[in-house]
């Protein structure tokens, strides 16, 4: 797209880009869709493409109006290619002034359907902040498909269950009868586990907040979100179970005990499938890298967890009583030797 400032409120468009259904930017006062100018260069079922001008209100198709002061308008439909060009003196009308110039731009393309735009199909560019419209600047560099709340939410989900959840459950799984010093009253091994496991699940929560922040409600990108959500609800399960677990020598102790193990081998298989889902929806790049780092890191995972089983397994295979104390013992000479 190309935006030409003509002087006195008017501005010739550009646009142009591979869709079947329509293509569209957007004028907003803040990088959320809503509330928002937008020009839609539409192709109806004739193969002709003819443009609108409308009013967003948000997750919804916007408001359609008169053309008003549009001119000049020259469109064309090519080997998939949608493009249009118009002069527009319209007033931009998002609630502030017209004579800064200043605004977030957005572009889109979709699918349509009986002349009216659905919802797009990729996230829309915005600009990473407000530009002046009426000078000549290049912005192409500015553009980002992912808003920066949502790449915190990411971010902060990775490092939950990929970092902090994942030493905690390795201290659980491999740790306990090893690090048996008493802390607090508690074993060492369970006094990390609980710590660790516990800053995960405030992570979570953080994380997963961000998004009904941004979005102002639900976001339509299954089925990340409702994983998202059954991870959440298994996360708070856990700690609040635990509240509750009896002691060691109850004998209703084994209830608890498998139902923590199942509940932490759903919520480890769940958040890996909701973390891999959700970059597959922001990773745009042509090489995936976001999917492949990490697939990377639950390959090393799992990897980790079958070497240590198979080197436990044969340890008690030859008689050894605590063959997970052996296989640490084994791993911090290897450390110290390297």
């Amino acid at each position: 797209m190309s935006l030409e400032f003509l002087g006195n409120q008017s501005f010739r468009c550009e646009m142009s880009g591979l869709s079947e259904g329509y293509i569209s930017i957007g004028f907003s006062s803040d990088t959320l869709m809503g509330n928002d100018d937008v020009y839609i260069c539409l192709l109806n079922d004739n193969g002709e493409v003819g443009v609108q001008y409308g009013y967003n209100t948000g997750r919804r198709p916007p408001t359609i109006n008169p053309l008003g002061e549009v001119r000049d308008i020259e469109t064309s439909f090519t080997n998939g290619v949608i493009k249009c060009r118009f002069i527009t003196s319209n007033p931009i009308s998002i609630g502030q002034s017209n004579s800064d110039y200043l605004y977030y731009i957005f572009l889109a393309l979709g699918p349509s359907q009986n002349g009216t735009i659905r919802k797009h199909t990729t996230t829309p560019l915005v600009t990473t902040q407000k530009e002046d419209i009426s000078k000549p600047i290049d912005v192409s560099g500015t553009f980002s498909s992912v808003p920066i709340i949502i790449k915190f939410h990411g971010s902060i989900m990775l490092i939950a269950w990929m970092v902090i959840g994942n030493v905690g459950m390795v201290f659980a799984r491999f740790w306990k009868n090893v690090m048996v010093k008493q802390v607090l009253g508690k074993d060492l091994w369970f006094q990390a586990h609980r710590s660790l496991m516990t800053l995960t699940v405030v992570c979570v929560m953080i994380a997963f907040i961000l998004p009904f922040i941004h979005v102002k409600g639900w976001s339509g990108n299954w089925p990340h979100p409702i994983l998202g959500c059954v991870v959440m609800v298994l996360a708070l399960l856990q700690p609040v179970i635990a509240l509750f677990r009896p002691s060691p020598q109850h004998k209703r102790r084994i209830i608890f005990n498998w139902f923590h193990a199942v509940t932490a081998f759903a919520l480890r298989i769940l958040s890996d499938v909701a973390l891999l889902l959700g970059f597959k929806i922001i990773d745009k790049s042509p090489d995936i890298w976001m999917e492949k780092v990490m697939g990377g890191l639950v390959g090393w995972g799992l990897l980790r967890d079958v070497i240590f089983h198979a080197n436990a397994y044969f340890l008690r295979k030859d008689g050894d009583e605590n063959p997970k104390r052996k296989c640490l013992l084994q791993t911090f000479s290897f450390v110290k030797l390297t």
